[in-house]
C-alpha cells in the first residue's frame, strides 16, 4: 500500500480536531454563536438552537444574525409588534457591532430568562454565549420573597427584634424596636456596628440595666469598659434578663448567638405584666390585711364556696366551735357537725346561694367539748369579679343575751305578780324618785287621794295636794337625807272641808342601778280618831 504523504496526515488531523471541537461545543449547556465581521454565523451550537427554539435547517452556519433573530421571533417577547421587533433587531445588531464586552438579560415568551454575554474576537468577529438563568432567577425570587416574608413576620411580631451578622454589623431591626429605642435609628443602618449602637445608646441613657450588676456598675464610671463588657455579653450563646427603658417601660430581653455567629435579640414589652404583678402584690397585701382583720374580729366569720365547702374561718369561729382551721378548710358542715344542726345550716346556706336573698337566723352550735352556744347568724351571697359564687356569713354568740332575756322575762313576770298584789292591798303605796316626783302609785293610793295614776305620776305632792303637800315634802327630804325610816301621823283637808287623819310610813331605797327612791305607805286612821 502507498504511504500517505505528510500534508495529508496534517489535514486529516486538523479535520479530526475541528470535528472534536464542534462536538465539544455542541455538547456544551451554553448557547454559543460566533459571528464574523459581517455578522454572519460561523459557528452555532445545539444549545443555541434549543434556547431560541430554532430549527437548525432554517438557520445554518453562514446565515446572518438578523435571519437567526427572525427564526427565533416566536420565542422572543419583542416579536409581537413589528415596529418594536425591528427596533429590537437593530439595537442588538448595533450592540454586537460595537463589540463592547458585557452581558444583558434576554427574557423569552415562555418565562425563561437568558444571559447573553458578548466577547470581541480577532478579525472583527464576535463570540456570543447564552446561559439559561431561569432557575437561578427563581431561586433569587424565592430568596427575596422569603426575605420579604421574614421581614413581614418580624414586623408583625408583638416584640422588638434586632439582628446583627457574625461581624456584628447591622442587619435588621423591626418597627417595634425602633419605637422603643428611637435614639438608635442612626446606628441601625447597613454597615453600622453593634458597638456603635451601644455607644449611641449609652449617650441616650439606654441600657442601664443589663441583668449583670458588675456591668451595670460600669455604666456611669467607665464607658469603654462598659462597652467591652456589653459586647462580650452580646456574644454569649444565650442571655435573658429584664430591662427598664428610660420611658418607664419594662422589657424582657432574650439574646442568642447562632452557630454561624448571627446575633438575634428579641425584646418583649412586659410593662403591663409588671403593672399586673405590682397590682397582684398590692392585692395580696390587702388580702393579707383583710385576713388579719377578719381573724381578729370578735365575731365568728366564715366563707363557703358554691358547693358549700368551707373556704375561710377566723379565730372566733374556731373558738366558738372548738375546731382548728386546718381541720375545716375544704369540708362541709355535714362533715363537721351533728346531723340535725348540719342539715339546718346547709338548708339555709343552699337557699341563700340559690336566691341571693340574705338570711338572719338564730341557731345553736355544739362545741367540741359538748357545750351548746346560741348564735345569731347572718348569711349573704357574694358573686366575685371572676363570676364565682360564695356564701359569706358571720355569727354572734348570743348565749348570754338569751340568758338575760329569759331572766328579764322571769323578772317581768314576777314584777307583774307583785304589781297586782300591791294594787290589791287595802293600803296606799307609792314610790318617788330622788326629786320627789311620783314614780308609782297603787290603786289604794288612788282610792285614798281621789287622784288617778295619770294625774299623779311625774308630779310632786305640792303639785298634787297644794299647801298640805308641803308638809309631806319636808318629811320626804328628811328621809332621803338621813336614810332613816319615818312613821308619822298626817292630816289632810278634803275638798268638802272635812279632815282625814292618816298614818304614813316612809323609807329610802337604793335600786340595783344605784338610783335613789323614796318608798312610802299611808293608812287612813280617821275612824280610829
Amino acid at each position: 500500500a502507498a504511504v500517505p504523504r505528510a500534508p495529508d496526515q496534517h489535514a486529516a488531523a486538523t479535520s479530526e480536531a475541528l470535528a472534536n471541537l464542534r462536538l465539544m461545543v455542541d455538547s456544551m449547556p451554553i448557547g454559543v454563536i460566533v459571528l464574523d465581521a459581517e455578522l454572519r454565523a460561523e459557528i452555532i451550537n445545539r444549545a443555541f438552537y434549543d434556547f431560541w427554539k430554532i430549527d437548525p435547517l432554517r438557520a445554518t452556519a453562514g446565515c446572518g444574525f438578523r435571519e437567526l433573530m427572525e427564526a427565533s421571533r416566536d420565542a422572543d417577547p419583542y416579536g409581537a409588534d413589528e415596529v418594536g421587533w425591528q427596533r429590537h433587531i437593530a439595537e442588538r445588531e448595533a450592540e454586537i457591532r460595537a463589540g463592547v464586552a458585557g452581558s444583558r438579560q434576554l427574557p423569552r415568551n415562555d418565562g425563561r430568562v437568558l444571559i447573553a454575554s458578548l466577547a470581541p474576537l480577532a478579525g472583527g468577529k464576535r463570540l456570543i454565549s447564552y446561559v439559561d438563568i431561569t432557575d437561578m432567577k427563581h431561586r433569587e425570587t424565592e430568596a427575596e420573597d422569603a426575605r420579604k416574608n421574614l421581614a413581614t413576620v418580624l414586623e408583625s411580631l408583638p416584640a422588638g427584634v434586632i439582628i446583627y451578622d457574625r461581624h456584628d454589623e447591622f442587619v435588621f431591626a423591626n418597627r417595634k424596636l425602633h419605637d422603643s429605642l428611637p435614639a438608635l435609628k442612626p446606628a441601625w443602618q447597613p454597615g453600622r456596628t453593634l458597638r456603635e449602637a451601644l455607644a449611641l445608646g449609652h449617650s441616650a441613657g439606654y441600657f442601664r440595666s443589663s441583668g449583670d450588676v458588675e456591668i451595670d456598675n460600669l455604666y456611669g464610671v467607665d464607658k469603654e469598659r462598659w462597652l467591652d463588657a456589653m459586647l462580650k455579653r452580646y456574644h454569649l450563646p444565650n442571655s435573658s434578663y429584664e430591662r427598664l427603658n428610660p420611658d418607664g417601660r419594662w422589657f424582657q430581653v432574650y439574646d442568642m448567638r447562632a452557630d454561624d455567629g448571627t446575633f438575634i435579640g428579641v425584646r418583649v414589652d412586659i410593662s403591663d405584666i409588671k403593672a399586673r404583678e405590682k397590682a397582684l402584690r398590692d392585692s395580696m397585701r390587702q388580702i393579707d390585711l383583710y385576713r388579719h382583720v377578719m381573724d381578729e374580729l370578735p365575731v365568728a366569720a366564715f366563707i363557703k364556696a358554691e358547693d358549700l365547702t368551707i373556704e375561710f374561718v377566723n379565730k372566733a369561729w374556731c373558738a366558738l366551735t372548738g375546731i382548728a382551721k386546718e381541720d375545716v378548710i375544704g369540708k362541709t358542715d355535714r362533715q363537721l357537725f351533728g346531723a340535725e344542726d348540719a342539715e339546718s345550716y346547709s338548708h339555709d346556706d343552699a337557699e341563700v346561694i340559690a336566691t341571693g336573698k340574705g338570711r338572719e337566723v338564730e341557731e345553736p352550735v355544739t362545741h367540741r367539748d359538748g357545750t351548746v352556744r346560741q348564735l345569731m347568724t347572718r348569711k349573704s351571697r357574694l358573686i366575685a369579679t371572676d363570676g364565682s359564687v360564695h356564701l359569706v356569713g358571720s355569727s354572734t354568740d348570743i348565749t348570754e343575751v338569751k340568758a338575760r332575756e329569759r331572766a328579764l322575762k322571769e323578772s317581768m313576770s314576777e314584777n307583774e305578780v307583785f304589781r297586782n298584789l300591791i294594787d290589791n292591798v287595802p293600803v296606799s303605796i307609792y314610790a318617788k324618785r330622788s326629786d320627789l316626783r311620783q314614780f308609782y302609785v297603787n290603786k289604794g293610793w288612788c282610792d285614798l287621794t281621789g287622784f288617778s295614776k295619770e294625774e299623779a305620776i311625774g308630779k310632786t305632792d305640792v303639785e298634787i295636794f297644794g299647801a298640805d303637800g308641803e308638809a309631806f315634802v319636808a318629811g320626804d327630804l328628811a328621809v332621803l337625807r338621813t336614810g332613816e325610816t319615818q312613821e308619822i301621823e298626817e292630816q289632810v283637808t278634803l275638798p268638802d272641808g272635812s279632815v282625814r287623819h292618816q298614818f304614813a310610813r316612809k323609807g329610802a331605797m337604793i335600786a340595783s342601778d344605784g338610783s335613789l327612791y323614796l318608798i312610802g305607805s299611808t293608812t287612813d286612821i280617821t275612824e280610829l280618831k
